[in-house]
């Protein structure tokens, strides 16, 4: 639905005209944008997956720092997370960023996440410490698997008469 509202419906006029190259122009100039927010939101719901204690979750903001993902842990603890959609590897400054972000919005996490679309480069991989999770692509696609799977896994209702 969003994909629609946001590209087809704005080119309706264009579509009509047969103008197909000036509709693809404008999706794919803001395509990273547009799926860099689905991004997030499976970032999201892929660190409840494996936090599922969690009591909430969503971004954080205020005046003064942006932080993609806060995930609230019962015991006052909080993961805090950042995802990037881009074609290059997250590195190191990423991570201390979160950190700097975290501190000044006066977040103590239990854990740091980084989710990338390409990677992380091999200071972050050599340096991780024991309170950070780094998600690639490759995580998505074992959890999306893993979801199939159990959604195949569950047995079809019966009825006894």
């Amino acid at each position: 639905m969003r994909f629609w509202y946001r590209y087809i419906y704005p080119s309706l006029d264009l579509i009509a005209q047969h103008k197909f190259d000036k509709v693809m122009e404008f999706i794919l100039g803001d395509l990273d944008n547009f799926v860099s927010l689905t991004f997030e939101e499976l970032s999201n719901e892929l660190l409840l997956e494996r936090f599922p204690e969690a009591l909430s979750s969503g971004s954080y903001w205020d005046h003064k720092v942006e932080i993609d993902i806060l995930l609230e842990l019962p015991h006052n603890e909080v993961i805090v997370g950042e995802c990037k959609w881009k074609n290059s590897k997250i590195c190191k400054k990423t991570l201390t960023a979160l950190q700097k972000k975290s501190a000044i919005a006066g977040f103590t996490p239990k854990l740091y996440a980084l989710f990338s679309k390409s990677s992380f480069s091999n200071e972050l991989l050599k340096s991780q410490a024991k309170n950070l999770l780094l998600f690639d692509l490759e995580d998505f696609k074992e959890w999306s698997e893993k979801k199939a799977y159990k959604k195949r896994e569950k047995k079809p209702y019966s009825f006894e008469f």
